[in-house]
């Protein structure tokens, strides 16, 4: 296995996981759940032979992207902030209801930072958080 040496660039750049900010997670959920929902809207338009495999891989990626991002870790309080922020915001669109181990599992990942989040939306820690 090579060694990564912190502060260098490996031969692998922008594919290692570590590069990957909480925003970009968000944005990349955002673009395939968005992809999805466009070719999902748009199956009179598209031959049907076409439609249903390509349905499936952009639910693939989105469920791809959406467990990435539940189960990544923030590396500070604004990411934890944002990835929050996106959950909540998730939880109450018109989305599928988000499933309660799912749900335990950010919390999970945000617990490290729960009196930054309390103190951000305006309430008081608590201990589930």
């Amino acid at each position: 296995m090579d060694t990564v040496i912190p502060g260098e660039k490996n031969m692998l750049g922008l594919f290692t996981r570590s590069d990957k900010t909480m925003a970009s997670k968000i944005a990349s959920h955002k673009r395939f759940r968005t992809e999805r929902i466009a070719l999902d809207g748009r199956h009179e338009q598209t031959k049907l032979r076409l439609h249903y495999p390509m349905l499936i891989y952009y639910s693939w990626r989105e469920k791809r992207a959406y467990s990435h991002l539940l189960s990544s870790k923030p590396a500070n309080a604004e990411d934890a902030y944002e990835k929050l922020i996106y959950l909540m915001a998730l939880m109450t669109s018109n989305a599928p209801p988000v499933p309660l181990n799912d749900v335990q599992h950010a919390v999970t990942t945000l617990r490290p930072f729960g009196s930054h989040l309390a103190k951000a939306l305006g309430s008081r820690p608590r201990r589930c958080l």
